[in-house]
């Protein structure tokens, strides 16, 4: 026995030595896990035989023995394997639980030709596509009219249908809209910045449309002199306009799209359009400088106060992602168990990965890492009761439940209620809602 373990030693001292011995000759941090694999098949293979030896000399302890090499392989298997089995446990379980009305419920498609689909009585109107165009942005004009611009980010040929904008009513029917095509003469590049539509290419823009149906675009003046403009001057300009003009803001634009009109600024290509109303009249200038970084206006002597929407700010905040920002005062919500639209009904697994047997950090074994399913929710609108579901992926086992709470946000006409990945938006002056989950958004009426 102790020649055995002799041996085993002058092999272990040897495996060291060649490991550090070629690490340091190749350079080679890798060669550390091929011998590290080393390590342990003798480490096994020396604990093998020295049981072995115990039970061929100890018969009494064969039982014993046996049963430790026992559980040392199922602690091996359960560390290897056993967050692939816990995962199928949880599919099968979920499965097996779940009731047959959930064949039933309706899952929302949004297919880009389809203007519309009928779920129980209801309405409900895609709104993030258009045909192949995707929502770049949205807005509530002062009339409650909901105004949605759609772009097209494929390489464009002349002619094609480059920028849509829908304008629908309080009813949520559509009213009016704007087609702009490609086109290498004109060169436009429309963007909706509140409410108002500026083409950051023609230096032209158009506020009228939306109260009424005038399409035509007026041109924008250059702020005189704002081409040598250095950073301060670019800063401070910028923040005595946002603290006088109800309508103020920075446009990221993509400047190989623009032509120099002699109004690229001097200091180097430009990367924002700043604009702003005075007099009724809007004026631009193009800057090369990011002034909207924190690092700039986040000190207590530039504290820029960005325009506020006074029509619909809630809906505005859920559109920017912003209902949790703090400098707000939205915060994270009213948090809540009732359930006032979104009912949650049940959550039918598709996919589960999870961690097996971890001996270093036990509270960590057999923990959801990642997965993917469908939550099945039943939505009250006025009298009606949609039976619905939408793909949801989950980081945690907690996020399986249905016990999550609800988060509320409201003013004195605007209500958001959100349940994990699903929003609903209501609004005193709207005839309908409009609901949001990951597969996309919709009017619902």
């Amino acid at each position: 026995m102790l020649k055995l373990l002799r041996n085993y030693f002058i092999l272990f001292l040897s495996l060291v030595v060649l490991n550090i011995i070629l690490v340091a000759i190749t350079e080679n941090g890798y060669l550390m896990y091929l011998f590290f694999y080393l390590y342990g098949f003798f480490a096994l293979l020396a604990l093998a035989n020295i049981l072995f030896y115990i039970g061929s000399y100890y018969k009494g302890t064969r039982i014993y023995l046996f049963g430790f090499v026992g559980l040392t392989a199922i602690w091996i298997w359960l560390t290897c394997y056993g967050g692939e089995l816990y995962g199928k446990f949880l599919l099968y379980r979920s499965e097996r639980n779940a009731p047959p009305i959930l064949e039933k419920f309706a899952v929302l498609i949004e297919d880009p030709m389809e203007e519309k689909m009928t779920i129980e009585g209801k309405e409900m109107i895609p709104f993030s596509k258009y045909k192949w165009l995707s929502l770049e942005n949205y807005t509530m004009t002062q009339h409650h009219e909901l105004v949605a611009l759609y772009r097209e980010t494929r390489l464009l040929e002349e002619g094609d249908l480059e920028t849509f904008v829908k304008k629908f009513d309080t009813a949520g029917n559509l009213i009016d809209t704007l087609s702009f095509y490609h086109s290498k003469k004109q060169g436009r590049k429309i963007f909706l910045v509140e409410d108002c539509l500026i083409d950051i290419s023609n230096r032209t823009y158009n506020k009228a449309w939306f109260s009424s149906r005038d399409s035509v675009f007026h041109p924008m003046k250059l702020v005189e002199g704002s081409q040598g403009w250095g950073f301060q001057q670019v800063k401070d300009f910028y923040y005595n306009r946002s603290k006088e003009s109800s309508y103020c803001h920075i446009i990221k634009i993509p400047y190989w799209q623009l032509s120099d009109k002699g109004d690229f600024p001097k200091a180097d290509t430009p990367r924002y359009m700043i604009v702003f109303q005075k007099e009724h009249q809007l004026y631009y200038y193009l800057t090369s400088f990011d002034i909207i970084d924190y690092y700039y206006f986040g000190k207590e002597d530039y504290q820029i106060k960005f325009t506020e929407h006074a029509y619909a700010p809630l809906l505005l905040a859920l559109r920017n992602d912003e209902l949790y920002n703090k400098e707000k005062h939205l915060g994270r919500g009213e948090k809540s168990r009732e359930r006032t639209h979104i009912v949650p009904f049940y959550y039918l697994d598709k996919h589960i990965e999870c961690t097996g047997l971890e001996p270093l950090e036990p509270s960590k074994s057999f923990e959801v890492e990642d997965g993917e399913g469908e939550l099945y929710y039943r939505l009250k609108v006025d009298d009606q009761v949609l039976s619905l579901k939408t793909p949801y992926y989950i980081n945690n086992n907690y996020e399986r439940s249905l016990k999550t709470p609800t988060y509320y946000w409201k003013n004195n006409t605007e209500t958001i209620e959100r349940y994990k990945n699903i929003d609903l938006y209501s609004n005193k002056n709207l005839k309908y809602q409009l609901l949001h989950t990951f597969v996309g958004t919709y009017i619902v009426k």
